[in-house]
């Protein structure tokens, strides 16, 4: 048994694959009985690591607290890996990332900002910046239950093109499947919920979404969708229409800047059913920063969210519960709260 870690106000930088990892017993993966316990990981900076910039497997109650990671994946140098999202968990339970950043993370395949990978429970992804990462903003794998993304601000992510013959697809917006390894039947993830984030997308990135048949269990409401291009349907065989329903979806009370913000429901499986359409009318839009996504259309953001519930089926919720008492940048949040991952003053 490992216990009571603390790796902090660490610079990693140009290594061949992981910078920061934990690997707990494997055989405990899908089980609550972990063998690395209460692990924070917090002030570090990873750089140009070749594979993930930091990566848990098999580990319970873990926490990454304001770390910076970039260029996770970086291939600069033959012996790297060349595949890397900047942050993932594996097999954990109660995991909290946090007022983490996220930049710049290459690959054919994951390569997200953050993702949750398969086998987790209690994972809390808020608060965090996500930019430029070739794979994506939110990406969920199977076998997972009671995870968020909530108040965290997504800039140019899903730049990933979709290459001929290729099975890893393109950079996705939003992409929950049921991958639970190779040649496993697929299964989940169960009960998601992505509320309160803001996403901008620049012209020219069209990132994919996509549902597989086996989720079960979705919550996204209170996002801001700003895509100045539109966002596409993954069209892998696990994300067709006709392997659908999805069961027990709420998906309601999000902002779009246009109607093709979000895939053709026909295609996608699921669809917002009171979208709202507007210019959020970010500070700064096409900035590297927070502070740039600042909303000033107080009409259509304040007090315009809506109080998150459970999914119908599920009992639980979140660890901690849905109520936060702040916004991404520290802002009190009072009455409904504002669309979006940042309250107007």
């Amino acid at each position: 048994m490992l216990n009571n870690i603390s790796i902090s106000k660490c610079l990693v930088e140009n290594v061949s694959h992981s910078g920061i990892r934990f690997t707990g017993n494997h055989g405990l993966s899908t089980q609550d009985n972990k063998n690395i316990q209460n692990v924070k990981v917090f002030d570090n900076k990873v750089l140009r690591a070749g594979g993930p910039a930091m990566q848990a497997s098999v580990v319970k109650n873990i926490e990454f607290t304001n770390n910076e990671t970039n260029y996770s994946g970086s291939f600069d140098d033959s012996r790297k890996w060349g595949r890397g999202s900047g942050l993932w968990v594996w097999g954990c339970l109660d995991a909290l990332i946090e007022h983490n950043s996220f930049r710049n993370a290459n690959g054919p395949g994951d390569s997200a900002g953050c993702h949750i990978d398969f086998n987790n429970k209690n994972v809390i992804i808020q608060y965090n910046v996500s930019e430029n990462n070739v794979g994506g903003f939110i990406e969920i794998l199977g076998n997972n239950y009671n995870c968020t993304y909530r108040y965290n601000v997504s800039i140019n992510d899903g730049s990933r093109r979709k290459v001929a013959k290729e099975t890893l697809g393109a950079g996705t917006m939003i992409g929950m499947n049921g991958y639970v390894g190779d040649k496993k039947t697929p299964v989940g993830p169960f009960n998601t919920y992505l509320y309160n984030n803001t996403i901008y997308v620049k012209e020219g990135i069209d990132p994919e979404a996509g549902f597989s048949k086996t989720v079960s269990g979705v919550f996204i409401a209170n996002n801001i969708f700003y895509l100045e291009g539109h966002a596409t349907f993954d069209e892998r065989k696990q994300f067709r229409p006709e392997s659908g329903p999805i069961p027990n979806v709420v998906f309601k009370n999000n902002l779009y800047l246009k109607a093709d913000n979000w895939p053709d429901a026909s295609k996608v499986m699921i669809t917002d059913n009171s979208p709202v359409y507007g210019d959020a009318q970010f500070a700064n839009k096409g900035g590297l920063n927070k502070e740039d996504y600042v909303p000033k259309n107080s009409d259509l953001i304040k007090n315009k969210g809506i109080d998150i519930e459970l999914i119908p089926a599920d009992t639980y919720g979140i660890k901690g519960g849905f109520k936060v008492s702040t916004d991404i940048l520290g802002n009190k949040i009072s009455g409904l709260p504002d669309m979006g991952a940042i309250e107007i003053k």
